[in-house]
């Protein structure tokens, strides 16, 4: 079951860094393994 989570702005700065933080983690699992350059290229982006 999923939860949704809904966050009023303006968040502080601490905050919006750890929310950055997990939008990256969830970036790098759906892109490993990265098998070709358009994947990694997609990551970095």
């Amino acid at each position: 079951m999923s939860t949704v989570v809904l966050f009023e702005h303006p968040l502080n700065e601490k905050m919006r860094t750890w929310l950055r933080v997990e939008f990256l983690i969830d970036q790098l699992h759906a892109s490993v393994p990265l098998t070709n350059t358009v994947s990694a290229l997609t990551f970095f982006a």
